[in-house]
């Protein structure tokens, strides 16, 4: 789950039209957290991916905010910027994923989890092709 998240949300976000692409990549990422509580024994709910959404905090919210612009402009450039903003969404799905891992199966604290998504994101931004 972890793995294929990443992959269909970067596939998703080469798509070539700005925003269109917002309310897939979030129900993805967002089953992606559920199934990871899901199957650390927490309950399999929205309820429960929101609190580790609300872990992650505000600046977290606030990248969320300026990386889809961010996206969205990248797209005006197509080719290259569809590929960008395809391996911006995957590395930040991946983050996602690992995050909800230190959360939810290793019980880590929310410093602990913010620190971990922020690592894996600029990790895998470089290393995405």
């Amino acid at each position: 789950m972890r793995e294929a998240g990443p992959r269909v949300r970067g596939a998703v976000g080469a798509e070539p039209i700005p925003v269109a692409d917002l309310p897939i990549l979030t129900g993805i990422q967002t089953l992606m957290v559920a199934g990871v509580a899901y199957f650390a024994g927490h309950a399999l709910s929205l309820e429960v991916a929101g609190r580790f959404f609300s872990v992650l905090g505000i600046n977290v919210g606030a990248a969320f905010l300026l990386r889809e612009v961010a996206r969205a402009l990248a797209k005006c450039l197509p080719g290259p910027g569809d590929i960008m903003s395809g391996v911006i969404a995957g590395a930040w799905t991946y983050a996602l994923g690992q995050a909800a891992i230190t959360y939810f199966v290793d019980e880590k604290g929310a410093e602990e989890v913010r620190t971990v998504f922020r690592r894996v994101f600029e990790f895998e931004k470089r290393i995405r092709p």
